[in-house]
């Protein structure tokens, strides 16, 4: 690597001339784009990276694995994300590039299966789409995982919704339309790959930045395939069973789950309100088992 070193540089000097790279700001993303490709190229192609764990390994084709490293030494903590009372997600600011980023922790004393944790992380890392928010980094220590993201300052469509319309109305067809196409072209890509995301929710759908209508799926905790079960599968807490499809209080996990999801957002996103509503969580899925819709 050290003999290479002239010419990795010579490379990238290249790139930005020929890209016309101008500004710190754009200096450094494009920076930051062009090491971890090429790392991640050098990782795939059989190159050696150092510090990475046995069992992790296989996550450097996608995320960058800093196992052993210390996520403070890299990142100020700025704030938290979501609702203060039961998030984990926390707002970061990477301590050279001064880019914003999301930091999830994930406690490994929650993980039931932690050889299926791996696999799904293995599974997860390595998911590239323009409608599916970007895993970057994966730091490890002795009791927690912490996953770095892209942060997405659009907020999400939930908060969207309200903070529009007050529960009175949604969306027009054509914004609704533009929004679930873009949902649903993320869920092909993860279908065809076997991936089912199980929680798809209007929380759970990010704008990228305020003022457009560009959109990304988060929140990959209880994701699986048909092999890789997941328990409380509609969340629980705050959330609900409220997007859950009938198959699920059968047991019964397929792509299709999503795809009835998405259809509880679509309903969402026009009328303001969730289309099974009830007095308590059992009411709420007895409505959804009978298709019985709140109009």
């Amino acid at each position: 690597m050290q003999d290479e070193f002239p010419k990795i540089l010579k490379d990238y000097t290249k790139e930005v001339v020929r890209k016309g790279i101008q500004g710190q700001a754009d200096i450094v993303k494009f920076s930051m784009d062009y090491f971890e490709a090429l790392l991640r190229e050098r990782v795939e192609g059989g190159g050696r990276y150092g510090g990475l764990n046995a069992s992790t390994k296989s996550l450097a084709k996608m995320i960058i694995n800093k196992h052993g490293e210390n996520v403070l030494d890299h990142y100020y903590i700025t704030g938290i994300i979501g609702n203060p009372y039961d998030s984990k997600a926390r707002l970061a600011v990477h301590k050279v590039t001064g880019i914003e980023r999301a930091i999830k922790e994930v406690p490994k004393a929650s993980i039931t299966d932690l050889h299926e944790y791996i696999k799904k992380l293995s599974l997860i890392g390595g998911l590239d789409h323009p409608n599916i928010c970007r895993y970057l980094e994966l730091f490890e220590d002795e009791y927690n995982y912490y996953f770095v993201s892209e942060f997405l300052t659009g907020g999400d469509l939930w908060d969207a919704v309200y903070g529009l319309f007050g529960g009175f109305g949604g969306y027009s067809e054509e914004t609704t339309a533009a929004i679930i196409k873009q949902i649903l072209q993320a869920l092909q890509y993860l279908h065809k790959r076997g991936v089912i995301h199980r929680n798809i929710r209007s929380g759970n759908i990010l704008f990228t930045e305020r003022g457009k209508i560009n959109v990304k799926i988060i929140d990959f905790d209880i994701a699986g395939t048909k092999t890789l079960e997941a328990t409380s599968i509609y969340g629980g807490g705050v959330h609900g069973p409220f997007y859950c499809a009938p198959e699920i209080f059968k047991n019964e996990y397929t792509d299709k789950l999503d795809i009835w999801s998405t259809g509880v957002v679509l309903y969402f996103m026009l009328v303001g309100a969730l289309p099974f509503d009830g007095a308590s969580n059992e009411e709420v899925i007895a409505n959804i088992k009978k298709g019985d819709i709140k109009y």
